[in-house]
Formats: structure tokens, C-alpha cells, sequence
């Protein structure tokens, strides 16, 4: 309908129609708007921990969203079909930004139209400027950059534009609202993902150069400005050459003097992996859990999730030992007669033990600081406990439905074990544990009377305090009485 009306300086841009008005064109779409925020995006609110702040949040969700006329476009009904629509969601996220994070969006969105795009017609440009904003949202809310300033433009670019490369890769572009929903799955798929992945991957062996050329012919001066007095980034002829190799070297003399910024990441990522696979190539079977958690905190979650199912098979052989319960006929049977320590990798399985002093989830943060102010030295956690959490986290970026039976599985096993793979002394750990995947899940109801059950059990590890503050946040966000 808005088509057949249209002038004849108008085109069809996905649930929009585009009028032009001379050199400019404008965006129209006629919605229909909800007052409730659908529950399929529940899981984004429980994500906003360190961005975007709170009042945003609420002021989103209480904005609702909206309705667009456009339908999938490898369904059977993609006229009769409506999509959700953020587009007021992510405008409030877009001024919730800093400064630097605002620029970096834009250099994304010229990057993108002056060298990504380049010499492509309409139909064979895949990817937009909203898989830019997204891949800028997912950065600043998974803290890839950790110092958003005017200074580290260029890195927090080239940080997103690897992200981009990344979902390509994959195929697998997760919206921010809902991760289940994977925004390359109609068009970047197959050979044009192939032929887009080679394009993007000659792009990222040419290092920062064509990031740089593009920020050159950006009219934002204000840009160049901190491009020429950042001492990260030279903007001499013979900068414009280097490759990636040459700029990681340039940040790494920088960090010698500065060891607060980001670069070196790369080499200590690779240290990192090498010495967990080592650990646990020596270690009991549950020690790849630690990798795991790892994959997970670094925004690796197929990798993660491989793992898991590796751990999963090998952690549910019956001849396998959990905190000294085991079958001594199938132990005896299978690993009898070896070596103490291919049992140990074979057949043993301990708890897993985070040290307090060291951040290893984020989400278990608060819980680490206030079992470390009283005291306690580490966490236990159970092997199987730890597994589910890390494939209930990792699947809701991934995958809500598997999301949801890795969290029945969870439950399942913390409800009816009797001690044989949940001991006595970490039943408080595993409740809470429960509390919190059902909270990030949606499951409020259920979250409060795990954590209540936790605050029942043996207080082994002192987290009271933060068990309580958990169902205070629930009663106070989401207005339950009891």
C-alpha cells in the first residue's frame, strides 16, 4: 500500500519505503505499537548489567515496541508476516552512548559504505549499517573494549569489524534483543557467505590501513584530532602501510608503558589457552571445565559449547569417580591397573574450585567478592553444576530453546540428585547457582525459591549476603511480593 502511493522517487527498503528529497532519502514505515516488551527479549534485561544502565533499561522496557509489515523471506509467508521492531530500543541505546562509542558507529557505518560495500550493487551488498550498530552494541555490553575514549577510536573499531568477521565466519549474526535470532540466517548463507568471508578476511590481512583510510576521509576533524595526538597511532605515509603484525607491535611498546590498555590480548589469549589445555592434559576429567569457563568469558561460546559436549560425554560414563562416589566395578573394570594419572584424566572428576581472588564469570562476580570478604578462600562447585551453568549462559546467546532444556537439565539435577554428584556442602552453591540461570532466563518465580532454598542449606560458602540481595533485586525490579 505505502508502494502504490509512492512517488516515483521512492523505493521498497525492507518494511520501509525510501523517499527521496534531492540528494537525501528518508526512511517511512508504518508500525503498529506494543505497550508490553515481548517476553521473547525477557533474557536482554537480565543482560543489562554493565550496560546499558538501569533507568535506560526501564525506560525501554516500558516504551514496549513495535510491529513492522515485513515477513521472513525464506518463509511461505512473507506478505502476511510482522516482525518485532527495536528501532525506538536502539535509538534510546545509541544516546546512552559515550562519545568515543558514538564515532565508532559512525567510522563502522563509513567503513562499511566506503570500503566494505565498495563497487557492489544494491543486490549484492549483504551486509548494513544495523549489523554494524549491533556488533557495537554487543561490544560495549560484553566489555570487549575496556577504554572507550577518543584515543582508542581505531582499536574499538577494528575490535567490532573483527566481531563482524567473526559472525560471517560462523554464519551467525545474533540479534541483540533476542540471540536466537540469527540475522544472517536469510541472505548470508552458503556461497555468498563464502564469497563475503573472503571479502571481509582480505580486508582484515591489509591490518588497520583501510580502518585508517577511512577515518582520513571522514569530514569529523574532531577525529583526526585525536587520530595525530594519540601516541597509538601515527598517521605518517609509512603508518598507512602497516599490517596488523606491525600495529600490534606498536601497542605493545606502548604497554610497557601503560599496561592498562588493551592490546597484548592476543598473545596472552594464546599463553591462556595453552597453559588450561596443558592443566588439564595433566589434570582430572572435570579440569576442561576450566577452559570452558574461559572460552565463555573471552565471547567464545561455540567453542565453549563443543567443549561442553566433549565434558558432558566424558563426565557421564558410569565408571567415572565424582567426589569419591563411584562404581568400583566399572572404575576397576575400565582404568584398573594404569597409571594414577590417566585415571585422574580418565575417570576422576573433583569439584571445581574458582579461586576469590580471580574474576572468572562475570556473573558470579558479586558472589566471589562477598564469599571473599568472609574469608572463604574459594568456591565449590560441582562439575555437573558448572557444565549446566556454562551451557545455560553460553545457549542464551546462542540458542533460547536449548538455553531452556540445558536449564531443565539444571534443575533436574539440583531438585533429585542425592549425593552422588552434588555432595552435602555444595548444596547451597548449586541452588544459587539454579537462582541465578532461571533469573537471566526469565524464570522470576522459580529464581526466588532457589535462592531461598540455597539460603536452607549449609553455608559453606558465606554468600548470604549476596543471595539476599539477589531476591531483594528480584522483588524490587520485577515487583514480586513473595
Amino acid at each position: 500500500m505505502m508502494c502504490s502511493t509512492a512517488s516515483q522517487r521512492s523505493t521498497l527498503h525492507g518494511p520501509c519505503v525510501t523517499r527521496f528529497h534531492g540528494i537525501f532519502g528518508i526512511d517511512h514505515a508504518h508500525c503498529f505499537a506494543s505497550e508490553i516488551w515481548p517476553p521473547s527479549a525477557t533474557s536482554w534485561i537480565d543482560r543489562c548489567h554493565p550496560w546499558p544502565p538501569s533507568h535506560i533499561v526501564d525506560d525501554i522496557v516500558k516504551s514496549g515496541c513495535h510491529f513492522v509489515a515485513i515477513g521472513h523471506k525464506l518463509g511461505r509467508h512473507d506478505t502476511n508476516e510482522w516482525r518485532i521492531s527495536f528501532s525506538l530500543a536502539e535509538q534510546k541505546l545509541v544516546y546512552a552512548m559515550n562519545h568515543c562509542q558514538f564515532l565508532t558507529y559512525g567510522l563502522l557505518k563509513l567503513f562499511l559504505k566506503r570500503i566494505i560495500n565498495n563497487g557492489l550493487g544494491d543486490d549484492d551488498e549483504l551486509l548494513c549499517s544495523y549489523h554494524m550498530k549491533t556488533a557495537v552494541f554487543w561490544a560495549i555490553q560484553q566489555s570487549m573494549i575496556p577504554h572507550w575514549c577518543p584515543h582508542t577510536l581505531l582499536y574499538s573499531s577494528w575490535v567490532c569489524f573483527k566481531l563482524i568477521l567473526k559472525w560471517v565466519y560462523e554464519g551467525v549474526c545474533p540479534n541483540f534483543f533476542i540471540p536466537s535470532n540469527n540475522m544472517f540466517l536469510s541472505n548470508i548463507y552458503g556461497e555468498a557467505q563464502n564469497l563475503l568471508f573472503i571479502r571481509l578476511y582480505e580486508l582484515y590481512k591489509m591490518g588497520i590501513k583501510p580502518m585508517m583510510d577511512t577515518l582520513s576521509i571522514m569530514s569529523c576533524t574532531e577525529c583526526l584530532y585525536y587520530l595525530r595526538n594519540s601516541s597509538l597511532f601515527l598517521c605518517g605515509d609509512e603508518d598507512f602501510q602497516s599490517s596488523e603484525a606491525v600495529f600490534d607491535i606498536i601497542l605493545c611498546k606502548e604497554l610497557k608503558e601503560n599496561d592498562s590498555l588493551p592490546a597484548l590480548n592476543y598473545r596472552a589469549d594464546k599463553k591462556s589457552c595453552h597453559i588450561l589445555k596443558l592443566a588439564a592434559k595433566f589434570g582430572c576429567t572435570s579440569d576442561m571445565l576450566y577452559i570452558a569457563m574461559y572460552y565463555y568469558e573471552t565471547y567464545r561460546y561455540m567453542e565453549a559449547l563443543f567443549l561442553i559436549e566433549v565434558i558432558k560425554v566424558k563426565l557421564s560414563q558410569p565408571y567415572v569417580m565424582h567426589n569419591f562416589n563411584v562404581d568400583e566395578e566399572m572404575y576397576t573394570k575400565v582404568v584398573g591397573g594404569q597409571s594414577w594419572s590417566r585415571k585422574m584424566s580418565q575417570a576422576v572428576a573433583w569439584n571445581i574450585k574458582p579461586n576469590n581472588r580471580i574474576p572468572y564469570i562475570s556473573e558470579l562476580i558479586p558472589e566471589q567478592q562477598c564469599s571473599k570478604h568472609n574469608d572463604v578462600p574459594i568456591l565449590y562447585v560441582p562439575p555437573f553444576v558448572m557444565l549446566y551453568i556454562l551451557e545455560v549462559f553460553c545457549y542464551i546467546y546462542v540458542d533460547t530453546i536449548r538455553a531452556k532444556t540445558a536449564l531443565d537439565n539444571l534443575r533436574a539435577l539440583v531438585h533429585f540428585d542425592q549425593g552422588q554428584h552434588i555432595p552435602a556442602h555444595t548444596k547451597n552453591i548449586a541452588w544459587y547457582i539454579l537462582g541465578i540461570c532461571q533469573q537471566m532466563t526469565g524464570n522470576f518465580q522459580d529464581a526466588l525459591y532457589s535462592y531461598q532454598q540455597s539460603l536452607r542449606e549449609d553455608q559453606l560458602h558465606s554468600i548470604q549476603t549476596a543471595t539476599k540481595m539477589r531476591i531483594h533485586e528480584i522483588h524490587h525490579r520485577y515487583h514480586f511480593t513473595s
